[in-house]
């Protein structure tokens, strides 16, 4: 009776450890099939970069333009207005099969959120997104600041220029597109300008700071200290700004350096020259060199010289960015606060198009952000949050455009330091 019992309770181990194996290896197989984003990037350290990154792309992964395809499923995600601890994920299909199948692709805790039927995937309002932007001179022809997808709302945000107009809207429905999953709102600004993306004049720029040690042998060695935001200059005299620390493999050793916009330069390789004070004149130094330019996204890699140091913007953590997130833009060593407004927006500029960036501002009328701030570093407290790379004409000194730094450190394959 008792070796009955005992072969029994053997039985049932076997099946409990079955059913988990097989629990396993079903959620390993949907993540395989998929293959999100997540995986190839170092981008899965939490809940939120799970979902936010998974896509894939097939088209990144041949080397061609980005194409992102998220789960036929999946509709976005956004805070829940009622109960700000719980995220709203929007699924076309609320089915218990379904559900679950998102549970593992990105392996999340059930209980932190709430599922929502949808009429539209994600996959749908990009797709129509990209159709609108194909349309010859889109923005300019259709006075159109700015195309967004609104996860919350589930929808295609079309925003136009100025004042509310009936009959813009009537026009744009008849002749371009009359789609259910459209939503239409207007800048409220009369004047136009396009969001091109410029550089600043020479006497924009500052000044790096330069201070001297001692070295074992009693000699004094002048170094120079990167401040955050600091000025630099190309060859060809166009301006940016020193963004977030950062470091690239190279072999078994790492190249110490700073994230930037990548439009500042014209191709890789290209040295980077910064102004120091040398009594009542200036003399220009090279602090560096453009290594490396995402095609993708608008950063680039820039490794420093020996004898240059990291300043305020040494930072080792990265936070990314998030609607109404409090943030501030750092220019010429100087935290200016501000706050990101909205967040995955795409616009056509003179020098092409910008996709997945976000949109922000800065508080008061101390300070002015102007042409030649790409670049710059914005963070969260101490964390990097991303790096500016458009300041567009018409925002009065006090809207940007920025990159993610998440992303950025993921697209260029770098880390915020060797040791993270």
């Amino acid at each position: 009776m008792k070796r009955i019992m005992l072969w029994s309770v053997v039985l049932i181990a076997l099946c409990f450890s079955c059913n988990e194996m097989e629990e396993q290896r079903t959620a390993r197989q949907i993540i395989e099939e998929w293959k999100p984003i997540y995986l190839r990037y170092d981008l899965a350290q939490t809940e939120h970069n799970r979902i936010k990154y998974c896509y894939k792309d097939e088209g990144e992964e041949k080397g061609l333009p980005s194409n992102r395809t998220y789960p036929e499923y999946y509709g976005g995600m956004y805070v829940d207005t009622i109960n700000p601890d719980k995220i709203v994920i929007n699924l076309t299909d609320t089915s218990e099969e379904v559900k679950e199948h998102f549970i593992q692709l990105c392996r999340l805790s059930p209980e932190n959120y709430i599922f929502r039927r949808c009429d539209w995937s994600l996959n749908e309002l990009h797709q129509l997104m990209n159709q609108l932007i194909d349309v010859p001179n889109f923005f300019r022809v259709w006075d159109v600041e700015y195309l967004k997808v609104l996860e919350e709302e589930n929808m295609l945000n079309v925003c136009f220029w100025g004042m509310y107009d009936e009959g813009k809207i009537s026009r744009f429905k008849s002749e371009v597109c009359n789609s259910p999953k459209l939503r239409f709102t207007f800048a409220g600004k009369i004047e136009k300008s396009s969001p091109q993306i410029e550089s600043t004049t020479e006497l924009d720029a500052d000044y790096l700071d330069a201070y001297y040690e001692l070295n074992v042998l009693g000699d004094s060695v002048r170094y120079l200290l990167l401040k955050g935001g600091s000025s630099f200059f190309t060859g060809g005299k166009q301006w940016g700004k020193v963004g977030f620390t950062a470091y690239l493999r190279d072999g078994n050793s790492w190249i110490q350096g700073f994230v930037t916009a990548a439009h500042i330069f014209k191709s890789p390789n290209e040295n980077i020259y910064a102004y120091v004070k040398s009594g009542e004149d200036k003399e220009t130094v090279k602090i560096g060199e453009c290594v490396k330019l995402s095609e993708v996204v608008d950063v680039a890699f820039c490794k420093i010289e020996s004898y240059c140091r990291p300043g305020s913007y040494h930072v080792e953590r990265a936070c990314g960015m998030r609607k109404n997130q409090e943030i501030s833009f750092w220019k010429n060593g100087i935290g200016i606060p501000g706050m990101i407004r909205a967040v995955d927006m795409t616009f056509d500029t003179d020098d092409g198009r910008v996709v997945y960036c976000h949109k922000g501002e800065i508080y008061g009328n101390t300070y002015q952000i102007k042409r030649g701030d790409s670049g710059a570093l914005i963070t969260e407290n101490s964390k990097a949050a991303g790096v500016a790379i458009g300041i567009p004409p018409y925002s009065d000194g006090h809207t940007f455009y920025a990159v993610d730094a998440d992303f950025a450190r993921s697209v260029l394959g770098v880390v915020m330091s060797p040791n993270y």
